[in-house]
């Protein structure tokens, strides 16, 4: 599933993410790790994971995860969301 966008993903993803998630672990640092998040299907709390419930996810925040809407433009998380699909 790897795109054009995909490198640009991980570098949001190590510029904006790493710092609370893992990419390459699904083992918990501040946050949970992402590792196969597409493949599990479900984020921590239990809600299923596609590109929708994703995007808001990124754009709002979570619990402890701080929303990043006014910080990423819409391409900027098309790419973190097809990197992410990739892990």
């Amino acid at each position: 599933m790897e795109s054009a966008e995909t490198p640009r993903g991980q570098a949001l993803f190590n510029e904006r993410c790493a710092i609370c998630h893992y990419d390459q672990s699904a083992a918990q640092k501040v946050g949970p790790g992402l590792k196969g998040i597409y493949a599990r299907g479900k984020f921590a709390d239990g809600k299923k994971v596609d590109n929708s419930s994703m995007t808001a996810w990124i754009e709002k925040g979570g619990k402890d995860m701080p929303g990043l809407k006014d910080v990423l433009q819409p391409a900027d998380i098309r790419a973190l969301i097809r990197y992410l699909q990739t892990i």
